[in-house]
């Protein structure tokens, strides 16, 4: 069977929106995620997109090594991590995943 040309295309879906707030020198970006969206991935993108040269930098992702997490640590100067307490072979694994992900292409 040969498929007609255009017969699968993709479509612009709204998977979250950025909300940004400003109060005197600094600057809230806020992802918001739809509630059954599976992908926060690219909306992390979208807001780190907002990010301002020299300025510090405030990332929250969920707990684990998910897609979320690899999004928000990519391209990231420095860390500071605050974590419940795991055990040191968990805490390993995340400090190698920093490393890993700041050697991937952005």
């Amino acid at each position: 069977m040969v498929w007609p040309k255009n017969a699968i295309g993709e479509l612009d879906k709204r998977i979250g929106i950025v909300e940004i707030a400003q109060a005197e020198n600094i600057t809230l970006a806020h992802g918001r995620i739809d509630v059954g969206v599976a992908m926060a991935t690219p909306l992390i993108r979208a807001v780190k997109a907002h990010q301002q040269d020299g300025m510090p930098v405030i990332l929250e992702a969920p707990p684990g090594t998910s897609c979320p997490v690899i999004a928000s640590l990519r391209g990231v100067g420095s860390l500071t991590s605050t974590t419940k307490s795991v055990p040191r072979r968990e805490a390993r694994s995340a400090q190698a995943l920093v490393t890993s992900s700041n050697d991937s292409p952005t």
